[in-house]
């Protein structure tokens, strides 16, 4: 990664990982940080992304009834402690990256016309 900009997905992950880069210490603030970044990059991809991601979420979690709450709401519930949410909701984005959903998005796709879908799963998965 030295040397070159980031892809946005990269980022979504990066973030995760680096948060002291960024001030963040937990999904409350990582998703404050993203909207301010989207905002400025006026950008539909990684709103379609994230909407898509909420939906998986909704779908693999059934018995919580998440369609009427926030993703950063559902992150939060979902990883228990607030120490631990950034390290779930890479977890989250990274099952989400492997599933067949995730290919059809342009985000995805215009990351992987340069870079292996797989490498970046494997790579932020050492985390």
């Amino acid at each position: 990664m030295k040397g070159r900009k980031l892809h946005d997905l990269e980022l979504l992950l990066y973030m995760t990982v680096r948060s002291s880069f960024f001030s963040i210490q937990n999904t409350d603030e990582y998703f404050i940080y993203l909207t301010g970044y989207r905002i400025g990059k006026k950008s539909q991809e990684i709103d379609q992304f994230l909407k898509s991601f909420y939906e998986f979420l909704i779908k693999d979690n059934p018995e919580f009834n998440f369609e009427k709450r926030d993703l950063h709401l559902v992150v939060s519930f979902l990883s228990g402690f607030k120490c631990n949410s950034l390290m779930t909701l890479r977890g989250l984005l990274l099952r989400f990256l492997q599933e067949k959903q995730s290919e059809n998005l342009k985000l995805v796709k215009d990351y992987t016309k340069k870079n292996k879908l797989a490498n970046l799963i494997k790579e932020y998965s050492k985390f």
